[in-house]
């Protein structure tokens, strides 16, 4: 008759994770002696529910997400007037008399 040690069953093997790995590695390379061992990391599955509401998020407007958008293109503006600059050229050209009858854009 085969009986199991009562006091083994139930217990839980407490090495730590890195004692564990190599363990599996040694494991793995006895099995297949020709190959090297890569540990695979691992899979996620796809949860529906948190790639809807990131899809959502994409579409919402904030004003955090204003503001951070106004700086980029202000930021873009000065470095595009830099680089005018530097190459000698007006970041604006000059205006002149006519310049006042022409339809201004309104600033939102």
């Amino acid at each position: 008759m085969i009986a199991l040690n009562p006091n083994f069953i139930g217990t839980v093997d407490r090495a730590p994770a890195e004692v564990q790995a190599e363990e599996r590695r040694i494991e793995w390379e006895a099995l297949n002696p020709n190959e090297k061992f890569v540990p695979r990391q691992k899979a996620r599955g796809k949860s529906s529910s948190v790639r809807r509401y990131l899809r959502r998020q994409a579409n919402v407007v904030d004003s955090k997400r204003e503001e951070i958008k106004k700086t980029l293109e202000e930021q873009a503006k000065e470095r595009e007037d830099a680089r005018k600059r530097a190459r000698g050229e007006d970041p604006e050209p000059p205006r002149t008399a006519l310049d006042r009858f022409t339809v201004k854009k309104r600033k939102v």
